[in-house]
């Protein structure tokens, strides 16, 4: 009878301490010898899987044979003592440690057998039989190969926390009750053999793998646990059966297989993981007839390797219902070329996660059926679309194609792609989706769709184009932007806002503290948000509202126009209606409150940034004598029938330089630039501070132009008459007038070449104070290629300063080479890049050596190459941009005499 195992370890222990004292008296050990002896028979005391040993224990003393009592050795209650016999399941724990090896040559019955880690147990003829007695039976930490024969009695268990393979000539039998459980970190590895395949035998544990290691055969109908695995490996050209069953993970991984495999819509319900990782020379479909089947997939679907085909001919359907798609390579195909009668709907893909692909391809439709609505595959995306590294995104098929819808409702979803999205792909965000494209590029020869009720985030420099190979949508399919979409543009560079946006849009933000031009007349029906930067509207008009039973909503957190800002007014007393203008540098907003109600339209404002005139002036303001004006003024204009009404005004003043005292500041009125300036209203004391200030007017009835005036108190700047640049062969000529000056020490000229950071180019002093004409001028003799934007900054003698309106000149590249420049570089492309870029120049010698190095904005120097440049036009790619960090570069061309450079950005 089967010992039981209790803890002896005390009494050994005792007898351990005794025979360890007499020694040290004897022999006069020092303490660490007497350690030594100690630490000796503790773990001859102790079995190796630290569990107490009790009389009739086994474990292995060496490499041997099962049936040979040279491999074992026994405790007899004390200590451990070679065995006189081999362990059968009369005898307690048997425990084969690590590093050794047992063989069993012949029948063997066996119970509480350990297999450590490390340890093995091979059966190589014979068989073992495992008795079923208390607790585990069999546990295999190690490895246990089965060439043989594994028989279990009635009820007994097996537990695999190692690894156990199952060889061609292996045999496992189960009686009733009995089980194999395939624990965390452990492997059942079926190469061959025979063994149960019925349901109640197997059962997969989180993290526990059965590996199908053969070809053709059938899986264990098993419990899969949550986190379970089912690999398949083995496969050459028979697929095996009992795959349709509801895994946790199953993998594909048949690096020998040498022909199609057709799962035929069998494999429909993976709860976690699906991992296509190998299929060698072969092929898998899915359901290559296309029996309108749709697998479910839990987890994500992992494209690592092989050739992968939803369908051939039909209407299958993927659905993941909370995970991503990731495809890292190998081929994922979503149908297959086939005859005239091939294709109805072809492949679908619900994905409610993201699609990241960073290797591989993915073939859309390969369709043949020559018939464009047939052999369409479909994406329906809630998630990002991430599209990097060697990854691809495309279609083969010369009559249908393939359509990515975004169709996310919770969140924005991002567009990440490195261009390589290709051939006929249509984009189509869908109402209630917002896809958020950074500077990103759409590419393709197919369509792109923004739907009613979708928004757009983007942050391209270009804008979006209706045609032109710019902006963030370049694809050569048509392009299309809904009038009730959302638009955000939010990029990292001056903006433009490009001729694809509509005329009307349902919401309009901006967050772009760079900039962004409108490139035509907008109206926002619903919504327009300001949260960072300015709108430049100089040609154009920005509109919110689109009749006077329609207003839209304004919500600003910073940012304004400069230019054409335009409201709807109802016919009601409402109170601050704000129109949020201003010049490039300073926010110069008026809230309009009514207090009796106008007869509805719209109003047209605008901040002009020009010397107003003091035509009419000095006059007397609420006893005050008003003489001194300030530079710039707002426009007023009544449309759509708008007249009437009284109303406050508050003007909000920044950037005006030489305000003592900010409650002196008074608000006028005239018709336009041709008439003298009056009051209107009744005047208020301004608020604020001297730096920032409101100039408020109330019970006013008139539009028109409003400008702030005040006695001696606020001297208040230079009258400008005029700030114009002009292109003159290489250089920029630049003039300027001013009707007065007071205590104007001088002007300094302010270069930019994206209209937000200016940088000094020269200095003019000033005429102090003056009451007559005074002209002056400036030069630029190193213009910049494209468009540069100059500023005139006057600074008084006690520090203050202002600027002028901001005027644009655009140097080509012709204008910009001279006779003896060898070297000329034309355009660096993408920017910002993220890997790689290319620069285009001109060599405009013979051919001959130049160096092109990448530094950064330190002078650290990246890279350093020198290739041969022909005469005329020359290319150089750049494509280790991975390493690099975000942020500026400089790009330089150089030869023995002459270098030439453009700053990039990544």
């Amino acid at each position: 009878m089967k010992s039981k195992i209790n803890s002896k370890l005390s009494k050994a222990l005792s007898q351990k301490q005794r025979l360890s004292l007499r020694l040290f008296f004897l022999y006069g050990c020092s303490s660490a010898m007497l350690f030594v002896i100690v630490f000796y028979f503790y773990f001859q005391l102790m079995p190796h899987n630290l569990s107490a040993a009790v009389t009739g224990d086994y474990r292995t003393k060496a490499t041997g044979t099962w049936g040979l009592a040279s491999t074992w050795e026994r405790y007899n209650g004390v200590m451990w003592i070679d065995a006189l016999a081999a362990p059968t399941s009369a005898d307690g724990v048997i425990e084969i440690k690590t590093g050794h090896i047992v063989f069993v040559s012949a029948n063997v019955t066996v119970d509480q057998v350990i297999v450590d880690a490390g340890g093995k147990v091979s059966l190589t003829s014979g068989t073992m039989t495992v008795a079923k007695g208390s607790g585990t039976d069999l546990t295999v930490s190690g490895d246990l190969d089965i060439i043989s024969t594994l028989a279990f009695n009635g009820s007994a268990i097996a537990a695999i926390n190692g690894t156990s393979v199952l060889k061609n000539s292996g045999t496992i039998t189960l009686a009733a009750g009995s089980k194999i459980n395939i624990n965390n970190n452990g492997i059942f590895v079926r190469e061959g053999g025979t063994m149960p395949t019925g349901s109640g035998f197997i059962t997969v544990a989180s993290g526990g793998k059965f590996q199908h290691a053969m070809n053709g055969g059938t899986l264990p109908t098993a419990t899969w646990s949550v986190g379970s695995s089912c690999e398949v490996s083995g496969v050459t050209n028979t697929l095996p059966s009992g795959i349709t069953q509801n895994f946790q993970n199953f993998i594909w991984n048949c690096a020998g297989q040498n022909t199609s495999i057709n799962f035929a819509g069998a494999l429909q319900n993976v709860k976690g993981d699906l991992t296509m990782a190998n299929s060698g020379t072969g092929l898998v479909f899915f359901d290559y007839q296309g029996n309108n089947t749709n697998l479910i997939v839990g987890g994500n679907f992992f494209i690592k390797g092989g050739t992968t085909y939803l369908c051939v001919n039909g209407n299958t359907s993927v659905t993941l219902s909370s995970g991503d798609i990731i495809v890292s390579g190998g081929a994922f195909n979503f149908n297959q070329a086939g005859g005239t009668a091939y294709g109805n709907l072809s492949a679908t893909v619900y994905l409610t996660g993201n699609l990241t692909i960073t290797g591989g391809v993915v073939d859309m439709s390969m369709s043949t059926a020559n018939n464009s609505s047939k052999g369409l595959g479909t994406i329906y995306i809630s998630g990002n679309l991430s599209v990097t590294g060697s990854g691809v995104i495309t279609e083969s098929s010369s009559s249908a194609k393939g359509i990515i819808y975004f169709n996310g409702t919770t969140a924005t979803q991002n567009f990440v792609s490195n261009r390589n999205i290709t051939n006929m792909i249509d984009y189509n965000v869908n109402t209630g989706a917002i896809l958020n494209m950074d500077s990103c590029i759409a590419t393709g020869t197919g369509a792109f769709t923004l739907n009613t009720g979708a928004g757009l985030i983007l942050a391209h420099s270009g804008g979006i184009a209706k045609t032109a190979m710019d902006g963030n949508v370049q694809t050569t399919g048509v392009r299309s932007f809904s009038t009730g979409s959302d638009y955000t543009y939010n990029g990292r560079s001056a903006q433009i806002s490009g001729n694809a946006l509509p005329s009307l849009v349902r919401s309009l933000t901006l967050n772009n503290s760079y900039n962004c031009t409108l490139t035509a007349s907008t109206t926002i029906s619903s919504t327009a948000d300001f949260i960072a930067g300015i709108w430049i509207a100089l040609d154009d008009t920005l509109t919110l509202g689109t009749t006077s039973s329609n207003l839209g909503i304004l919500s600003r957190t910073s940012g304004h126009v400069y230019g054409y800002f335009r409201r709807w007014i109802a016919a009601t007393a409402t109170s601050n209606i704000l129109f949020p203008v201003g010049s490039l540098n300073y926010y110069n907003g008026v809230n309009v409150s009514f207090t009796s109600p106008p007869t509805a339209g719209s109003i047209v404002s605008s901040y002009i940034v020009a010397n107003p005139g003091s035509n009419g002036l000095p006059l007397t303001d609420a006893g005050e004598v008003c003489s001194n004006i300030a530079f710039g003024y707002w426009s007023f204009g009544a449309m759509n029938g708008f007249a009437g009404g009284t109303f406050n005004v508050n003007a909000f003043c920044n950037g005006v330089p030489n305000v003592n005292d900010y409650t002196k500041i008074h608000l006028l009125r005239r018709v336009n630039g041709a008439s003298p300036w009056t009051t209107n209203g009744t005047f208020v004391a301004g608020t604020g501070s001297n730096a920032s200030f409101s100039a408020n007017r109330n019970g006013m009835t008139l539009l028109g132009h409003y400008g702030i005036t005040s006695s001696s108190a606020n001297p208040l700047p230079i009258q400008l008459v005029s700030f114009d640049a002009k292109k003159e062969n290489k250089i920029v000529r630049l003039f300027w007038m001013t009707a007065s000056e007071t205590n104007n020490d001088y002007f300094s000229v302010e270069r930019s070449t994206n209209g937000n950071e200016f940088k000094q180019i020269a200095k003019v002093k000033g005429a102090g104070n003056s009451t007559i004409v005074k002209v002056y001028a400036a030069e630029d003799l190193d213009p910049k290629e494209g468009y540069s934007y100059y500023r005139l900054k006057q600074t008084d003698y006690d520090g203050g300063f202002t600027y002028s309106k901001t005027v644009a000149i655009k140097f080509s590249l012709v204008d910009m080479v001279q006779e003896n420049q060898p070297i000329t570089i034309d355009q660096v492309f993408p920017i910002p890049f993220s890997d790689q870029f290319t620069v285009k120049y001109f060599n405009n010698t013979n051919t001959k050596s130049i160096t092109i190095s990448l530094i950064n904005m330190e002078g650290k120097l990246f890279y350093d190459q020198t290739v041969n440049a022909k005469k005329g036009v020359n290319y150089f790619s750049f494509d280790n941009g991975s390493d690099l960090l975000p942020g500026n570069y400089i790009i330089s061309i150089s030869d023995d005499l002459y270098s030439v450079s453009k700053k990039i950005i990544k």
